[in-house]
């Protein structure tokens, strides 16, 4: 072993090793009638913890991975130290020869080297533009997307359109009057659509990402939204791709992660100990937990490392929620206000609300993102 290094004792071996040890598992709070125990797990042992940690410089929550610091006191493991294993970055990743299509689609080695060499470097300027709370019984949200989507037409059209739910801003209620109410937000952004030749002559493509108040199962993955109630949407208007939440998209060799939850704010929620704020917060979140959320859904590889009966994941299907290797970005919709930071050379946003008129638009070739805001046409 080299100076300052250090051995990881697996959970199993904490059992009868006095002397202080660093352990590596899944830290989890037990849903039991002992309100507020704790164990940390591994593949071959679960062992009680108690947490002696008043606070973190990093998120630390119930199901979340960790490297933990302490030692055995009778039959529980006293945690005084605890680390995030942090991201490898996409670099790292790729040189261990993890195959490309682990992010999905079906392209061949070869075919993502010809797009890369070949294609990408004479389409540098492909923009995708990012909305999130897009409701279509709102008037003043079909004005502002009447607005962008003419600014857009005159100046150039974007190479692709991501929306995010919900797309309504009242919850989908599966009966006659829910699912005409829900229709008719489709069929004005149909009609509004329907003049728009400089986006269909460029192949713009409009994709459509459900939220948690959209039709579907409350599971994740989400399948995508249906026809029947889109309007047939997707026949009529060219470009429309109806997708799953999340939603994965490759532009050339950059890859791209689009998904509506809230998990920012749940994360707080499921804290195992406090994060050290910064002196300017107040209340809820502030600079510094936005910038370790993001780190800690980075450093965890998973979009939503929370607890199951939170996260609600189809467990045959968990692979779509990974983020390893790490994307080139990563777009989060939701309740948050937006922001950005950038993490092991991935782009990490919180889109916000598209209701106050803002919106990100993002060059994936130049790895550059801009947040935008719809012009008042009054002023």
């Amino acid at each position: 072993m080299f100076q300052g290094q250090r051995v990881l004792t697996t959970v199993a071996s904490l059992v009868g090793n006095p002397g202080r040890k660093l352990t590596f598992g899944l830290l989890r709070k037990l849903d039991d009638e002992l309100n507020g125990r704790w164990v940390i797990e591994d593949l071959h042992k679960v062992m009680p913890v108690q947490l002696a940690v008043q606070a973190s410089a990093h998120f630390v929550t119930d199901a979340s991975f960790i490297l933990a610091e302490g030692e055995i006191q009778g039959s529980i493991f006293k945690i005084d130290g605890l680390l995030q294993v942090e991201a490898i970055t996409r670099e790292a990743s790729l040189k261990e020869e993890v195959p490309r299509q682990i992010f999905g689609g079906n392209a061949t080695d070869d075919q993502l080297k010809k797009l890369e060499k070949q294609y990408e470097p004479i389409n540098s300027d492909g923009m995708f533009v990012v909305l999130s709370e897009v409701h279509l019984d709102s008037a003043p949200v079909l004005d502002m997307l009447e607005t962008m989507f003419q600014g857009y037409e005159q100046a150039g059209p974007p190479a692709a359109y991501i929306f995010m739910g919900n797309f309504s801003s009242r919850p989908f209620v599966p009966t006659a009057e829910g699912v005409r109410h829900y229709r008719e937000g489709f069929e004005r952004l149909k009609f509004m659509m329907h003049g728009l030749e400089a986006h269909v002559a460029s192949g713009t493509r409009f994709i459509f990402i459900p939220g948690p108040k959209d039709p579907g199962a409350q599971t994740l993955p989400r399948a995508p939204l249906p026809q029947y109630l889109t309007a047939n949407f997707a026949k009529e208007i060219p470009g429309v791709v109806m997708a799953t939440n999340p939603c994965r998209v490759r532009h050339y060799s950059r890859e791209i992660v689009c998904f509506r939850h809230d998990v920012l704010r749940l994360l707080r929620r499921h804290e195992a100990v406090p994060l050290l704020s910064s002196e300017s917060q107040v209340q809820g979140f502030d600079d510094l937990r936005y910038t370790q959320a993001a780190r800690f859904i980075l450093d965890q590889a998973h979009l939503v490392p929370l607890p199951l009966e939170e996260s609600n994941i189809l467990w045959e299907y968990d692979h779509t929620m990974w983020l390893y290797p790490l994307p080139h970005a990563v777009f989060i919709g939701g309740s948050t206000p937006p922001f950005e930071c950038s993490y092991k050379d991935c782009k990490f946003t919180s889109v916000g609300p598209f209701n106050a008129g803002s919106f990100y638009a993002y060059y994936p070739v130049k790895d550059e993102l801009q947040i935008c805001d719809v012009p008042d046409r009054a002023g």
